[in-house]
């Protein structure tokens, strides 16, 4: 199946498990595990593409990211949210009016501009493209540790805005102990995830470092700047390019240079001898041996060729034709 899915070695960071003890296929996802894999945007539009649809994802940024885990559940808890966002804005409504209803109805109609700028911020980025099924259902604990079931549909019913306390807040004030609050219900670490946007950090690491330098008989120069560090998802081609932009700068600079000594074909000032303008296609990026494709990232070359724990070593030469 894996291979069907998966026609291209790509390796992943682990980030969720799966059984099928419930007699269907459950997905976990663990706040120590489910942050740890982030994808590019425009990865997901070619996939989606492909199968017919964009999926919202119209924008072309090619540094815009998701992390997986942290889009997956706000897509499962999606109308929750949608439902603390009303409750939320009542609230503050009532706040405002109790406090002044003349600068109430100001402040709302600055909130309300504010936030229809911030959609349209979100929407020019464009949006996570997956959602799920109201009938979805999500196995979860207590703080207390007491197992339970929920339908997304009737994940509305939790909300309780007035309940709500930030993961990690004291206890103190709780009049009965014993007895669960419906914020309560959801996991500390999954509220803040969709209400805050925020995620546990520790143990995280999103970067990779690595070296790019010339494959002995290239004859090519090494790179004024040749130890990088860059996002574990970032492809080949991007590295490609970079090292093709920067050769073309220090032959440029080299050829100059020998002009401005009297050593250049002619008085022009014009790149002679090592001035080539190379682009991404004259360049070949290998790994112990082994050329790259574009869309090869760095996380799959560490798992799947350089299979080591220190630096991935990168080399560069001038393509081969085949």
């Amino acid at each position: 199946i894996f291979s069907r899915i998966n026609p291209v070695d790509v390796a992943v960071s682990p980030w969720f498990t799966l059984d099928t003890r419930f007699g269907t296929l459950a997905i976990h996802l663990e706040a120590r595990q489910c942050f740890s894999t982030e994808v590019y945007a425009n990865d997901l539009r070619t996939k989606l593409v492909a199968l017919g649809s964009e999926g919202g994802l119209h924008h072309q940024n090619d540094e815009l990211k998701f992390n997986v885990g942290h889009e997956v559940i706000r897509a499962l808890f999606a109308k929750w949210k949608q439902k603390w966002d009303q409750q939320l804005a009542i609230k503050e409504k009532q706040a405002e009016a109790d406090e002044d209803e003349v600068m109430g109805t100001e402040k709302e109609k600055d909130s309300d501009s504010s936030a229809d700028n911030n959609n349209d911020d979100a929407d020019s980025e464009g949006a996570w493209p997956y959602g799920y099924d109201d009938t979805t259902s999500i196995i979860t604990s207590t703080s207390k540790g007491e197992a339970w079931r929920c339908r997304i549909g009737d994940l509305c019913s939790l909300v309780d805005i007035n309940e709500y306390k930030k993961h990690g807040d004291d206890d103190n004030g709780k009049e009965d102990e014993d007895e669960e609050t419906k914020d309560e219900l959801i996991p500390g670490w999954v509220r803040d995830c969709v209400i805050d946007g925020v995620f546990p950090q520790t143990g995280l690491d999103f970067k990779c470092s690595f070296h790019l330098v010339p494959c002995d008989g290239s004859n090519l120069p090494r790179l004024q700047q040749g130890k990088l560090m860059a996002p574990k998802i970032l492809h080949m081609g991007k590295a490609r390019a970079y090292v093709a932009g920067k050769l073309t700068e220090q032959l440029a600079d080299d050829a100059n240079a020998s002009n401005s000594d009297g050593d250049g074909d002619d008085n022009t000032g014009v790149p002679t001898k090592g001035g080539d303008v190379l682009n991404s296609d004259d360049v070949d990026i290998l790994c112990n041996g082994k050329v790259l494709g574009n869309r090869m990232n760095l996380i799959t070359i560490r798992q799947l060729i350089w299979k080591r724990s220190d630096d991935i070593i990168l080399h560069y030469r001038r393509r081969v034709s085949e």
